[in-house]
Parts: C-alpha cells; structure tokens; sequence
C-alpha cells in the first residue's frame, strides 16, 4: 500500500483522542477496558463511553460509544486546513463537531457554509444501500450544497461516481474520504478499483493471450509439418 497514505493514518492513530470525535468518526462502537483502568480513566472519557457488559470472570468490561457516527453523513461547511499537524489538532479538540464542519486540505469547488456561523437545519438524510469490502453504495438527498464524508479510510484506490458521472474523492478529517454534492437527490457509488491491481490484470491476460498465440502457433507448424 501507498507509504504516505499509511503514515497519513498512522498519525491519525499517533494523535487519537477517546474523549474527542476522533472515535465517532472511524465508527469505533465499542471498547474493552480492565475494570480499574476503566474507573482510573472514566472521568477522562467522561459520559459517552457507557459500560454495557462485563465478561463472566469480571476482567473485561465492554464500553459502548453512544456517540459513534453512521457510515455516511452531510456537513454543511469545511474549514481549510493544509497543515496535518495543524488538522490534528483540531480533531483533538473536545469541540470540535464533524456533524457541523468538515477539514478539508483544499478550498471547496462548490460554495459551502461558514464553519463559524451558529448550526442551521440539518443538510439532509443519507442512506447507505450497499456497504461491501469494494463497493458502497449510497443515496443522499442534501437541502443545500454540502459535503458528503464516509466514514472510511481515504485512499487513492477508490473510485467514486455521483448519479453515474465519475467524480474525485477529497481526503476529509486527515483520514476520511468524501464527495461534495449539489441540492437534491443523488446515488453515490465507491468503488476500490486500485491501479496496480488494473495493471497487473491487464498484464496477466495479456500474457495469457501471448501463451494461447504462440501455443496455437507451435501447433499449427506441427501439423503442417506433419502433413506438409
């Protein structure tokens, strides 16, 4: 896999925050704790880590994240920010919300809200019909321009397409990936088609092609030979 996207997660591991959003982001649902460690960090990880089970021997306890969130998601606004270092930090950040704004490395192509005003209505409902290990497929229907973030790893193998037209996916939150969308309903389809595995596809049946020619050649000359 590619080095920088790889160290682009490990920072994001290198920088992870439970009390933070960092966790709802990346759909970490539940966490295992030993009791004592859990009562030495509870007031770290405050009220949204919510114990929900305890193994039969009591050495395990199972923390839920009542604040994890879906899959997929509309923000209405982005915030700028080139600088990883300066990206994590703000991730960090307790106050920061990922329902509200959204860090982005580039400015917007389409117009987005002000990452500064107070929070307006919801930008719209999101719905994710197909989740496999290479496609997800998902419909959107944003009242306004907004941003939509998969709850997923960004990375370059992916391929996305809104109402079939092929579009780019934008690095979202330092690790996450997304796709920005006009008002109105839309499908949205990501598809992992990595270039190296097209290449390698490419060469193989092209070598198979080269042995079934060259095979049939050899055969042919044999007959010929044979009844020449």
């Amino acid at each position: 896999s590619n080095p920088v996207q790889q160290q682009r997660w490990q920072n994001f591991l290198d920088a992870f925050s439970f009390p933070s959003s960092m966790p709802d982001m990346v759909n970490l649902k539940y966490l295992v704790y030993e009791p004592s460690q859990y009562q030495r960090e509870k007031p770290h990880l405050g009220d949204k880590y919510v114990p929900v089970f305890r193994s039969p021997d009591g050495t395990e306890l199972v923390l839920e994240n009542r604040s994890v969130m879906p899959k997929a998601w509309l923000v209405p606004a982005a915030g700028v920010v080139d600088d990883p270092r300066r990206s994590l930090g703000v991730l960090q950040s307790p106050g920061f919300n990922p329902w509200r704004v959204a860090l982005v490395e580039t400015p917007p192509p389409i117009p987005l809200g002000d990452p500064n005003a107070p929070p307006s209505a919801e930008p719209g409902p999101v719905k994710v019909l197909r989740y496999e290990g290479e496609r997800i497929h998902v419909e959107a229907a944003p009242t306004r321009n907004a941003l939509l973030v998969l709850g997923e790893k960004y990375y370059r193998g992916w391929r996305a397409a809104v109402d079939g037209k092929p579009v780019r996916i934008y690095p979202v939150n330092h690790v996450l990936r997304g796709v920005y969308l006009t008002p109105g309903k839309h499908t949205v389809d990501f598809v992992f088609d990595p270039l190296p595995f097209k290449i390698g596809k490419w060469l193989t049946l092209a070598s198979f092609a080269f042995f079934g020619v060259m095979l049939g050649r050899d055969v042919w000359k044999r007959r010929v030979k044979r009844y020449g």
